[in-house]
C-alpha cells in the first residue's frame, strides 16, 4: 500500500469507520479498522463489531494498492495529531505502516488485512433514495423507548414497517412503547423488520448532519443505508417483535387537552426535589393536571397545569422520565393525554389541527404500582 491523502479527508473517514467499531476488550479484529487503498484511486476504511458495519471512502492518489488493519482508537488518534496537510501512508513488510506528514514520520504495527471480518455486501440490491432528515426523525422519536440492554433480543431493536408510501417505527422496553408513522417513499416492508438498538444509533449519528436523499435497501439479513461517500450495513433481529396493537388502548373516555411545553416545564420543575427521574403521581381534574412529586430527603412539590378536561378525577402514577421522553418527541404545541384509571396505560399524543402535520405519533407509559412508586 502507498499513497497521499489530505489529513482532513483520511480523519474523517477514520472517524465514520470507527463508530461501527466494537467496544475495547473485544477480539482484536472488531477493534480495529481496515484500509484498503485501491487501484482506481480510493481508499476505504472499514469497521465493524459483528453486528454494524461502515465503509467510508475517501478520494486520495494511490501508488500501490493493499490492505492493512489497525487499531482503530490508536490510529484515529495518531492522525488526529498530525499537522494539516497531505499524509503519506506506506505499507511495510510485516504489516507494519509507515505514516509521514510534515517533519512527523511514525511506523505502526499493524495485522494483514485477512484477518478482517468480511462484511456483509449489497450488491445487487436496489437502493431507494429516501430523505436522510426523516429517517434519522423515526429514529429519534422510537429510540429513547427501545430496550438498552440485550437480555431480550426481541425489544433491544425497533420494528421498522413500510408499505411504499409511509415508513413506521415502533418501539418499547416493556413498560412503554412508542409508535411513529411519517409520509415516507420507500422500500415495501410488509412485514417489517427490526433493527438492533446499536444500529440505530449508528444511523442517527451518522446521517445527522447529512442533508439530502440516502439510499435504503434490505435483504433478508441486513439493512443498508449508503450515501456518496459511505455504506453502512446492520444485522436484522430476527427475534419476533411483540404484538403492539395489543399494548395501545383502542377508546378512551378520559382525555386531558395540554401546552406541551407547559406540561414539560411543570414536570421538570417538580423533579427539582426529586433524588432521581422516579415517580410523578398526576391527577386529571376539572381545568387541570395535577403532579405531585416526592422525597424522603429534599421535600415535596404539588404543580396544576391548566388543562382542557372535564369529567372524573383519576389519578395514576407514571414514571417521569418516560413522560418527559414521550412528550419531547411530540412536535405539536399541544398535546391530548388519556387515562381511564390508575390501572390503564397513559396514552400521549399530538393534538394535530385541521389541515395539520401528516405525520401520527403515539406513546404509550404504563402505570407504576404504589410499591415501585
Amino acid at each position: 500500500m502507498e499513497l497521499e491523502i489530505e489529513k482532513s479527508a483520511l480523519l474523517s473517514a477514520l472517524k465514520l469507520a470507527r463508530g461501527a467499531v466494537a467496544a475495547s476488550g473485544a477480539h482484536e479484529p472488531l477493534t480495529s479498522v481496515l484500509l484498503c487503498a485501491t487501484t482506481d484511486g480510493r481508499l476505504v476504511c472499514s469497521g465493524t463489531d459483528s453486528i454494524v458495519s461502515l465503509a467510508a471512502t475517501a478520494l486520495c492518489p494511490v501508488a500501490v494498492a493493499g490492505e492493512l488493519c489497525l487499531r482503530a482508537k490508536g490510529f484515529v488518534g495518531v492522525v488526529d495529531s498530525l499537522p494539516a496537510g497531505p499524509v503519506k501512508l506506506l505499507g511495510l513488510e510485516g504489516s507494519w505502516l509507515q505514516v509521514s506528514a510534515g517533519r512527523t514520520e511514525l511506523r505502526l504495527m499493524g495485522s494483514a488485512g485477512g484477518d478482517f471480518p468480511e462484511l456483509p455486501s449489497s450488491s445487487g440490491l436496489g437502493f431507494v433514495g429516501v430523505p436522510a432528515g426523516v429517517l434519522v426523525d423515526v429514529i429519534d422519536k422510537v429510540l429513547p423507548s427501545v430496550l438498552a440492554g440485550e437480555s431480550r433480543p426481541n425489544l433491544n431493536g425497533a420494528l421498522l414497517e413500510s408499505d411504499g408510501e409511509t415508513m413506521s417505527g415502533t418501539s418499547t422496553d416493556g413498560h412503554r412503547l412508542t409508535r411513529y408513522t411519517v409520509e415516507l417513499a420507500g422500500p415495501v416492508l410488509p412485514k417489517g423488520v427490526v433493527v438492533p438498538r446499536a444500529g440505530l444509533v449508528l444511523i442517527r449519528r451518522t446521517l445527522s448532519n447529512v442533508s439530502g436523499d440516502v439510499g435504503l435497501a434490505v435483504d433478508d439479513e441486513h439493512i443498508f443505508v449508503k450515501t456518496p461517500h459511505l455504506t453502512m450495513g446492520i444485522k436484522l433481529t430476527k427475534a419476533r417483535f411483540p404484538n403492539w396493537q395489543q399494548v395501545i388502548p383502542k377508546d378512551s373516555v378520559r382525555r386531558a387537552t395540554v401546552v406541551r411545553k407547559d406540561l414539560i416545564a411543570a414536570l421538570q420543575r417538580g423533579l427539582t426535589v426529586s433524588t432521581s427521574l422516579s415517580s410523578v403521581l398526576m391527577t386529571l381534574q376539572d381545568g387541570g393536571i395535577s403532579l405531585s412529586t416526592e422525597s424522603p430527603n429534599l421535600g415535596s412539590s404539588v404543580l396544576v397545569v391548566d388543562a382542557k378536561y372535564r369529567g372524573k378525577t383519576v389519578t395514576v402514577t407514571l414514571n417521569a422520565g418516560y413522560l418527559l421522553d414521550a412528550l419531547k418527541g411530540v412536535d405539536t404545541d399541544e398535546v391530548w393525554f388519556d387515562v381511564d384509571s390508575p390501572i390503564d396505560p397513559a396514552v400521549i399524543a399530538p393534538e394535530v389541527k385541521q389541515g395539520g402535520s401528516t405525520s401520527t405519533f403515539v406513546a404509550v407509559v404504563m402505570p407504576m404500582s404504589p410499591a415501585a412508586a
